[in-house]
């Protein structure tokens, strides 16, 4: 069924009404995945090919579960991220169609587009709040969280950079929060947090970091059949992404404080709820074994320069010799301006 929603989802997304369906059946037949905990899971049978007979022979049937599961947890969390964003931003985009009932996705007051907009942010506001945001407490622990969420999709290439991609759009969900009533921000705050927690250029330095920074992972990505088309559009766009962000991508105390500053906000709202309620603020913070490598935020820029440029000379060597399956000059382009960023720098 999830297949048969991944192959519509293009036909779906382009009328509003259809994606609030889309969202709505997801939540009814797919919860259990959607919201089990990305936190569970290990990358595991690394040294084994998909599709090798001695996968059997292997792993227990325990294992084998575990990897079904966490290939339908993929799926669903794409499907549910995909369209939720694409709701959430739906009104800046006329090419949208919007026929949906009022009873749909309603909030007083609002025009149609207002509610399909608010049921994109409420859906992943909840989603996020229920998956993630007790754990959250600062910003080791919600790199924690973009490790692990990585490292759920690094498991399936294909999957890997469509998510990849789609997650490039986070900041437009602040940017969407911000525009509305003062009134809705407080239920949104699930929404608001996944914005800052996923954002884009951090996302890019967890995943160099992942790949231990090696360049010749990313030819393998760019010259395979099956995913270098999307890698190359990811990397464009990232290049893209950090020239106009440079100061953020060099040094990532710039994302602790945006996590800092929007968790003390949250942190007051809480204990504005809680002392109603007589409920505990108090979360569950995580460890964070990335953190043990004690790297800084001066060699995490160093180490993803080394990466890309060495991936620049890599590349202008295979296109002189004729050995690129295809025109690498546009990302050739950015990575050139990125060296230039960094002799400036």
């Amino acid at each position: 069924m999830q297949m048969l929603m991944i192959r519509l989802k293009p036909h779906i997304q382009q009328n509003c009404s259809h994606i609030v369906c889309l969202l709505k059946l997801l939540r009814g037949h797919f919860q259990s995945p959607l919201h089990e905990p990305m936190f569970q899971h290990s990358t595991k049978l690394e040294n084994c090919l998909e599709g090798s007979p001695f996968l059997l022979s292997g792993v227990s049937l325990g294992e084998l579960q575990d990897k079904s599961t966490r290939h339908l947890q993929r799926q669903a969390m794409y499907l549910f991220l995909s369209c939720s964003i694409v709701l959430a931003c739906s009104g800046d985009d006329s090419r949208l169609k919007c026929s949906c009932k009022r009873d749909q996705c309603c909030h007083k007051g609002q025009g149609c587009t207002d509610n399909c907009n608010y049921f994109g942010l409420s859906e992943i506001s909840v989603w996020f709040q229920r998956c993630c945001l007790d754990k959250i407490l600062d910003s080791k622990s919600s790199t924690d969280i973009v490790l692990c969420f990585l490292q759920l999709y690094m498991e399936e290439d294909d999957m890997l950079f469509i998510i990849l991609l789609q997650l490039l759009d986070a900041p437009l969900i602040s940017l969407a929060i911000d525009k509305m009533e003062t009134k809705w921000t407080s239920e949104l705050i699930g929404a608001k947090l996944f914005s800052i927690v996923f954002d884009p250029v951090h996302i890019f330095h967890q995943w160099l970091s992942l790949l231990h920074y090696d360049h010749l992972v990313l030819v393998d990505y760019l010259i395979s059949k099956d995913v270098g088309v999307h890698c190359a559009q990811y990397l464009l766009r990232c290049l893209r992404l950090v020239s106009g962000c440079w100061d953020a991508f060099v040094d990532d105390s710039v994302y602790e404080a945006q996590i800092q500053k929007f968790n003390c906000k949250r942190q007051r709202t809480l204990k504005n709820i809680n002392s109603f309620t007589g409920s505990s603020m108090g979360g569950t913070k995580l460890g964070s074994s990335h953190d043990k490598e004690n790297k800084s935020k001066k060699q995490l820029f160093l180490s993803a320069k080394v990466c890309l440029l060495s991936l620049k000379r890599t590349l202008e060597d295979l296109h002189k010799k004729d050995l690129f399956p295809y025109n690498p000059k546009p990302l050739l382009k950015s990575l050139s301006r990125f060296e230039e960023l960094c002799a400036q720098y």
